[in-house]
């Protein structure tokens, strides 16, 4: 009989550099939902075809090819087909991007070159605890230098949306409804739910989650014990809160903190 396909893993390594995580997946049957991140994300796929959906549309991308999401930008990545996908993620807070100078003088095929480089590069400093401000620095230039040649992001949200996504942002520890919210800033909760979801990418709820959770990773990296971190970032315990955390991180987040590689058995749904 054949043996039994090995489960999909998703390994996490932090430092010591503020702002910056690594990830090393291989998902046969894993797909991660739509969601954001508040940093840049840069990825690159090191063997089987990545799915991605982003900014509207949906792609297949190939092994080798790199490829970034700008902060707040929501996305969803998954294997293609039955190919079982390996790969590098990167997340930089914009502050590193932000005061980087720009690499010039390079074609766009150089940049992808020189970018994958940066990646792995990046992702080994990471993890060996050793030359990380040096790789970063390398990485947020290449990111810099290609940030004009990215597809185009979404509309600036109109003033509504803005208010309605500070709203969100100062409310961190509790739940708060669309009508709640609608309410805050002087709409109905079917206008505001529709223009959100246009201008973001997401419903307002699914954004305010993830904004828990970015929350909740900075309690996390601060040492907060995880019941505290559920408690403080308004989820009705901690079961709750690990449940939404593991969906979005792809790791619990005990293992987030301490680092190292988590395996998922149960069977995900695919990206299309």
């Amino acid at each position: 009989m054949p043996g039994r396909a090995t489960p999909d893993w998703t390994a996490v390594y932090r430092c010591h550099v503020t702002g910056i995580e690594a990830y090393e997946a291989r998902w046969r049957r894993e797909a991660s939902p739509e969601h954001f991140h508040p940093t840049w994300q840069v990825t690159l796929g090191l063997s089987g075809h990545a799915a991605i959906r982003h900014l509207g549309r949906a792609r297949v991308v190939p092994p080798g090819e790199p490829f970034v999401f700008r902060p707040w930008e929501p996305h969803a990545i998954g294997p293609a087909g039955r190919s079982t996908w390996h790969f590098l993620s990167v997340h930089l807070a914009d502050e590193h991007v932000a005061r980087s100078p720009a690499t010039n003088g390079t074609t766009g095929r150089m940049r992808a070159t020189h970018l994958k480089a940066a990646i792995a590069a990046t992702f080994r400093a990471v993890r060996r605890g050793r030359g990380v401000e040096q790789a970063v620095a390398l990485l947020a230039a290449w990111l810099a230098s290609c940030a004009g040649s990215l597809p185009e992001g979404r509309p600036a949200p109109d003033p509504m949306v803005l208010a309605a996504r500070d709203q969100l942002l100062a409310h961190l520890d509790r739940r708060v409804t669309v009508a709640e919210l609608a309410r805050a800033v002087g709409t109905s909760p079917g206008k505001l739910a529709r223009a959100f979801r246009a201008a973001v990418g997401l419903s307002p709820h699914a954004f305010h989650i993830q904004a828990r959770i970015h929350r909740a990773k900075a309690l996390l990296a601060g040492g907060t014990a995880l019941a505290e971190v559920a408690a403080e970032t308004g989820f009705v315990d901690q079961a709750h809160f690990t449940r939404h955390f593991a969906r979005l991180v792809r790791t619990p987040p005990g293992r987030w903190r301490s680092g190292g590689r988590n395996v998922q058995d149960r069977r995900r749904r695919r990206a299309r």
